[in-house]
């Protein structure tokens, strides 16, 4: 963990966010400055900057927990599909040097324009 990051933070209980799923190393909570209704980002427990450092053994986990967060998003939000995007690295526009994945829930002309 690194004490001056925001989802170390969560992680540790000091910041209050609105879960979407959670297990053993991974969680997702909603966007504070959502893009889209039903924003979420999926993020690691443990502090890893980028994918790049993400565990192999991890992996399997992470997808499950993007499916999983998927899942409630889109029966909460009505939504008929989803997005995913990550910025690995600050020159791909990560702000946040920890490793997390957004989750868009995606409805018919719901007007949202994702980067491509």
């Amino acid at each position: 963990m690194t004490e001056d990051c925001i989802f170390c933070k969560i992680v540790k209980g000091e910041v209050k966010s609105e879960k979407v799923y959670e297990n053993d190393n991974f969680f997702s909570v909603f966007d504070v400055n959502p893009a889209i209704k039903g924003h979420a980002l999926v993020i690691s427990k443990k502090h890893f900057e980028t994918i790049l450092e993400l565990p192999s053994g991890l992996c399997s986990e992470f997808i499950d927990s993007i499916k999983n967060t998927a899942l409630e998003l889109m029966k909460k939000f009505n939504a008929e599909g989803f997005n995913l995007h990550a910025n690995n690295g600050k020159v791909a526009g990560q702000i946040i040097p920890h490793f997390h994945i957004h989750i868009f829930p995606r409805k018919k002309d719901d007007g949202f324009k994702p980067c491509a």
